[in-house]
């Protein structure tokens, strides 16, 4: 094995066996609901979790993933306000069912070689997507203003992204601006 395989595969171990702390410390400063459906949740840590991830980041108006792609029923909405977003995604349980990923707080990109991968601070949670979908406001306060919800198969989803700004219609004095992509197969949230 070359130093730089060797390197990285210490890098992978290290960050897995961070998500493994942090999912620990987590669980234990979120509320009882939130603590109860990820601590029964199967997890996807680093090196697995970045190949899952290139699927739906980052999110554009364009579309999502690396590559980028524009899934049917692709919806992309930028908001001023955390509750305009929630406002719009009201109906986000109704999306779809069955399982699916659940990241919170966005992961970084790492370079290695000339490789890029995302790294979470979190691992993946693995959860049921209607159940998870209805407690999006929930896992917002422990969120880091990220979330993405994502289908296994990826035909639903939910990803709340930001960015420091303004909105030229709706100005925010915290300079965020929300970035919130949905779709479902042949529709995305499109009302709110």
């Amino acid at each position: 094995m070359d130093a730089a395989t060797r390197k990285r595969l210490i890098f992978e171990k290290g960050s897995a066996n961070a998500q493994r702390r942090q999912r620990e410390k987590f669980l234990q400063a979120v509320g009882p609901d939130v603590s109860e459906l990820l601590s029964a949740s199967d997890c996807i840590f680093t090196p697995e979790s970045d190949a899952l991830l290139r699927g739906f980041l980052p999110i554009t108006a364009a579309g999502i993933g690396t590559p980028q792609h524009h899934p049917s029923g692709y919806s992309f909405r930028e908001f001023a306000w955390e509750a305009k977003v929630f406002a719009f995604l009201h109906d986000a349980g109704e999306l779809t069912e069955g399982p699916a990923y659940l990241a919170i707080r966005r992961p970084h990109g790492v370079i290695f070689e000339d490789d890029g991968f995302w790294v979470p601070d979190l691992p993946v949670f693995v959860v049921e997507f209607r159940t998870a979908a209805r407690m999006l406001e929930k896992f917002w306060s422990s969120a880091y203003r990220f979330i993405a919800l994502v289908s296994v198969d990826a035909s639903a989803g939910v990803v709340i992204d930001n960015y420091i700004g303004y909105l030229p219609d709706d100005i925010n004095g915290d300079e965020v601006v929300y970035e919130v992509a949905s779709w479902r197969g042949d529709r995305g949230i499109t009302n709110g």
